[in-house]
């Protein structure tokens, strides 16, 4: 009996593994249908999934939480620097050139972080849902 928990759990570690170093998508019931049809009893596998989802989630946190903090920067500089910019803005084509690089950049990494922290919002949703689904 010991063995067959044993082989079932090595059997899950690898099955986790490899859908997170193979898989782009993140689909919380995919990983729980994989996991059951490599023999993992279903209420392990559901629980096995969710605990997974849960590292990945809070690892993804700590990876864009230097992002967040870099959109929050240039939420910082859009707000102190680019007045300044605009009032010394006299007919320089040079200074042209540089407001509105500045405006494009920070505004690409603006949608940048948006999207990064609706991805996070999604992922964090889906693991409540099935969490409460499945009752775990």
């Amino acid at each position: 009996m010991m063995e067959q928990s044993a082989t079932v759990s090595e059997t899950a570690a690898a099955v986790i593994r490899e859908y997170f170093l193979y898989t782009r998508r993140t689909n919380l019931p995919e990983l729980e249908q994989l996991l059951l049809k490599k023999e993992v009893p279903p209420a392990e596998a559901a629980s096995l999934a969710l605990e997974a989802y849960t590292h990945f989630y809070k690892r993804l946190l700590r990876v864009n939480l230097a992002n967040f903090i870099m959109v929050f920067v240039v939420i910082l500089v859009d707000v102190l620097l680019l007045p300044t910019l605009f009032e010394r803005q006299q007919g320089d084509i040079s200074m042209h050139i540089l407001v509105y690089s500045i405006i494009l950049l920070t505004s690409a990494i603006l949608v940048r972080g948006l999207t990064r922290g609706l991805k996070l919002f999604s992922l964090r949703e889906e693991i409540t849902a099935f969490r409460d689904l499945r009752n775990l």
